[in-house]
């Protein structure tokens, strides 16, 4: 009873109040004339008229000591550009995660949470991610950062977020700037100026060493029908808008538009276009999705369509608008060579970039383990210390998409500097992390017969497969496929992650096992026995077997002169000199052909004279003058690749290569002899 008593007392001194779910609390962000600076310090006249809010709910029966009522509190403004969050924390002891060990949601950290989607009450939380359309922003605290430095993040959740950090004394300030263009619904729409955004604050406040929680909220006291933290759910948090949002005029129509409805060559792409009446709705831009229906394809978000596997894909185009409006239409693929890569659910599964983990990888640890990619493999490096829960170390990826009732293989190469036990799983941050595959391997723990591992590893690199049916995935499943080292400090290693349908493998292309080029007189079927400057051929490649890819990956490596090959094998000899054409297998890169050829100055050689250019070598455009109109203009990359096309109706044209590659590039005037530039 006593105990009870305190607690009461206690809440009332520092200004808490046990009250009911809150999930009727508004907030109002005012547009500032100016951006306020991000330095932790928030003195700029953009928050003299902000409104102020007092963070004074503790969580559940949970005991922060955070100042009286309103002063510990929260401020927002916004402006074109994104949202701008101060939060000032009033505390008695300073407690970060850097004057102690362990995780540091459980030392003194701040939380902001932005629920982006129209249906507020969907039962996801931050921990779905923007994936589902729930953003969390909860960085570190760490000893350099707390003198009001900016911080931008980089990662994929927080691209172009800043923050900083003002301590004074034991008492702190957060500032944030959290740009539109990463609040994003679970469609993938940026939130519209004018909607209704969920929100919340938490201040973790922790006084002492032990791992125990005390937080304040704004608005989620856990009290709510959900029950829950914001991390898991928002159902309960309260709700944001922006003052003088403009209105905008919305869509009443979309309709898609495509050059044809067919995709024919191996990764070809379609323009798909969007329609959006009237001409004046505010936004003319659409969300793009592609759908299987029996063929697979990828598209960005400016409509280009990419092939991946034959048959059919439904590309949906839907207004940003809020309108909801949406048109949709089929578009048939042929002629694919199936790669692994191409139906691996798990992206990048062969570490290709060494370094640091990125993007599609995230990585994680609460007690000071480190990963990274070496030499193309995955090193993972526990902290040296037994008696760590192995969630203590992560890498993990997520963005991925399964479907239930289909069985998938999930298939990986592991060894360790000694035999050890490697955890892996499937599991789903949105519903309380539950592991929602079934698998019958011997070797699922903890809970047997569900999607967790518990893999025996050793000094040999070796291939292991284990077998998962999904069974539960929700409507807001957040899939995440994990890997957690932590509780054994033997260093271990990773590589060849892939996770395919049984169905989907086989759909895979065999690789070829010879390949053998011949060079023909264009239009013809007479052999080329000599190759002039200026003159085009074909080239045609014999592949065995049959049911491996027939056209080779086509490339040129150029020695003292110079040609250019298209995806079909069109050669242009360009320069005089020895060139080598390459035929190479989509599948194994080991199998290809190479045909070394001289070419001769011929006659078109002298019509390199029908256009200049300028600079050269060029930094960022390079400006090329023609002797005659209506011209093409053509630029190749040292493999004889076309990158650039364009025509050109006077003469003389300005061509941006800014975001080309340093190296050597040949461009071609109509039927010219080309012309080495570098970059």
């Amino acid at each position: 009873m006593k105990r009870k008593i305190f607690t009461l007392m206690f809440c009332a001194l520092f200004g808490f109040t046990m009250v009911n779910a809150q999930s009727d609390r508004t907030g109002v962000f005012k547009k500032a004339a100016t951006a306020p600076v991000i330095d932790g310090v928030g003195d700029d006249a953009a928050w003299d008229d902000a409104n102020v809010y007092s963070i004074n709910l503790p969580f559940k029966t949970e005991t922060p000591t955070l100042g009286a009522d309103g002063e510990t509190n929260w401020k927002g403004v916004w402006n074109d550009q994104g949202v701008y969050v101060l939060v000032t924390v009033t505390d008695d002891f300073w407690f970060p995660k850097y004057l102690a060990t362990g995780d540091d949601y459980l030392k003194d950290k701040l939380e902001i949470y932005f629920d982006c989607n129209s249906d507020l009450d969907d039962n996801g939380g931050g921990s779905g991610g923007p994936a589902n359309g729930h953003h969390q922003f909860a960085p570190e605290i760490n000893e350099a950062d707390i003198n009001g430095d900016p911080i931008t993040g980089t990662g994929t959740q927080d691209l172009g977020v800043v923050h900083a950090v003002m301590l004074d004394g034991t008492n702190y300030v957060m500032e944030f700037f959290i740009p539109f263009s990463i609040l994003n619904d679970r469609d993938g729409l940026t939130v519209l100026q004018n909607a209704i955004m969920g929100f919340d604050v938490t201040v973790s406040d922790n006084d002492v060493a032990a791992a125990v929680r005390n937080r304040a909220v704004w608005s989620n006291d856990g009290s709510g029908a959900a029950a829950n933290e914001s991390w898991n759910n928002m159902n309960d948090c309260g709700t944001i808008t922006l003052d003088g949002a403009t209105e905008i005029v919305t869509a009443q129509s979309i309709a898609i538009t495509s050059p044809s409805d067919a995709i024919t060559t191996e990764s070809g792409t379609l323009q798909m276009s969007a329609l959006i009446l009237p001409a004046n709705a505010t936004i003319q831009t659409a969300a793009w999705i592609v759908e299987s229906v029996t063929g697979k394809a990828f598209i960005n978000s400016d409509g280009l369509l990419t092939g991946v596997l034959n048959g059919i894909v439904t590309v949906t185009a839907k207004t940003k608008d809020g309108s909801a409006l949406s048109a949709s239409k089929d578009i048939t693929i042929s002629n694919q060579v199936v790669t692994l890569k191409d139906i691996n659910l798990i992206k990048d599964g062969g570490f290709a970039t060494d370094g640091p983990i990125a993007a599609p990888w995230s990585f994680w640890s609460g007690n000071g383990g480190t990963a990274e990619v070496i030499d193309g493999v995955l090193n993972l490096m526990p902290y040296d210390t037994t008696g760590v829960e192995q969630w203590q170390l992560q890498v993990n990826q997520n963005g991925w998409v399964a479907y239930n009732d289909t069985t998938y293989l999930l298939t990986f190469t592991a060894w360790a500097d000694a035999d050890r036990i490697l955890p892996v799983d499937f599991e789903d941050p949105a519903n309380s992390y539950e592991r929602f595959g079934d698998t019958d391997d011997e070797d699922a723990t903890p809970q047997p017969g569900k999607s967790e591992w518990a893999v025996a590893i050793t000094t040999e690199p070796t291939e292991y497969v284990r077998t998962v049916t999904f069974k539960r995935i929700q409507d807001n499943t957040n899939f995440l496929f994990n890997i957690m080292p932590a509780a054994d400090p033997t260093p271990a290693y990773m590589d060849n992650i892939s996770l395919v349908s049984l169905g989907a493998a086989d759909l895979l292309t065999p690789p070829a096992t010879s390949i053998t080029l011949e060079i023909f007189d264009l239009g013809t079927e007479t052999l080329a026995t000599s190759f002039t400057a200026g003159e085009q051929y074909q080239v045609s490649a014999t592949v065995l077997p049959a049911t491996a890819a027939q056209t080779p990956v086509y490339s040129i490596v150029n020695g003292t002169g110079s040609a250019t090959i298209t995806a079909d094998g069109l050669l242009t000899a360009v320069s005089a000199g020895t060139v080598t054409v390459v035929g190479t297998d989509w599948v194994d890169p080991t199998v290809k052909d190479e045909l070394a050829i001289d070419i001769l100055v011929g006659v078109k050689d002298d019509l390199a004279n029908q256009f200049s250019i300028y600079p050269n070598p060029v930094t960022n455009e390079l400006n090329v003058k023609m002797t005659s109109v209506n011209s093409k203009v053509v630029i190749f990359n040292s493999l004889g690749s076309k990158i650039h096309e364009v025509m050109v109706n006077g003469l003389s044209t300005t061509i941006d290569v800014s975001n080309m590659a340093r190296g050597v590039y040949y461009i071609q005037v109509n039927d010219s002899a080309a012309q080495k530039f570098v970059k």
